[in-house]
């Protein structure tokens, strides 16, 4: 990972992703008001199915994390749930 964490707020989500290719899957991620972020846990998780994550869909939160290179997926490292 590189660059520095930051945070985003937005609504957890369950979506389809990567559609078009061999790895298209149900994704769980954050939908913010501008872009929508793949959510991952660093060394936690299977990419396709986590738990943790799994749990925050329909919630609104707020999450610091790190955007890898590609700029879509975002590897969480805390979140808060915010009204």
């Amino acid at each position: 990972m590189s660059g520095k964490p930051k945070q985003f707020s937005g609504t957890v989500v369950k979506q389809p992703w990567g559609s078009g290719s061999k790895s298209a899957h149900m994704a769980v991620c954050l939908q913010t008001k501008d872009a929508a972020f793949k959510l991952r846990r660093p060394g936690g998780g299977h990419s396709f199915n986590d738990p943790e994550l799994d749990a925050l869909i329909g919630k609104s939160v707020r999450i610091e994390g790190t955007l890898l290179p590609d700029s879509s997926t975002l590897i969480v490292s805390s979140w808060r749930e915010i009204n």
